[in-house]
């Protein structure tokens, strides 16, 4: 399985969101930002070595625990709105 998910929902410019994420094959994995609006536009690129965690039976009422992969600061000068994490390990799963 290859997933992750971010420390928070919302964050301002200048302020640095966590990438919790697992990979089964425990290599290192490529994050595409988009900001989704009338046009998808990516916003930033970065790659982490991300290791194959366990998903707890109870990760529905407690969350996952996977450790920070790694993180990245909103810039000053994203604009508001929806954005999608897009995360690509090294066999090319998404």
């Amino acid at each position: 399985m290859i997933a992750c998910y971010t420390d928070r929902i919302s964050a301002r410019p200048g302020e640095t969101v966590k990438i919790h994420a697992t990979d089964e094959a425990a290599g290192s994995c490529s994050f595409v930002l988009e900001r989704i609006g009338l046009n998808i536009e990516k916003v930033a690129e970065f790659s982490f070595p991300v290791g194959d965690h366990p998903t707890p039976d109870n990760a529905d009422m407690y969350g996952c625990g996977w450790p920070v992969a790694g993180e990245f600061t909103i810039g000053e000068d994203w604009e508001t709105g929806y954005y999608r994490i897009l995360m690509t390990n090294s066999a090319g799963a998404t």
